[in-house]
């Protein structure tokens, strides 16, 4: 079974900060997507449905930073919080340039 990632599927796979976002399904059998358990008809059995894993944003910008391999840039992000990497993130990779265009790549 393969699901072949779109721009639309992406949203699916990222988790809000908050991490309130209601969960996605996909349904095994027939390879399609509901964007909530509500979506979901009473008829596909609940037995075939996966749900989606979400991906927290602070988390892709973590592997990022490790993927780098960049000591002095790891140095920088290293015991911080959610909270604080996110800020320090945003203040260095958020940079409308070749940064920016870098990190949207890889995530």
């Amino acid at each position: 079974m393969v699901l072949k990632i779109t721009p639309e599927v992406v949203p699916f796979a990222i988790g809000q900060p908050t991490e309130s976002s209601r969960p996605a399904f996909f349904d095994s059998e027939t390879y399609e997507l509901f964007k909530s358990d509500e979506e979901v008809p009473p008829t596909v059995p609940k037995s075939i449905l996966i749900e989606f894993p979400k991906i927290r944003q602070v988390d892709i910008q973590r592997a990022y930073v490790e993927s780098l391999n960049d000591q002095s840039i790891s140095s920088q992000f290293r015991n911080l919080t959610d909270e604080q990497f996110r800020k320090k993130f945003r203040s260095i990779f958020d940079d409308d340039g070749i940064r920016s265009s870098r990190f949207r790549e890889y995530e």
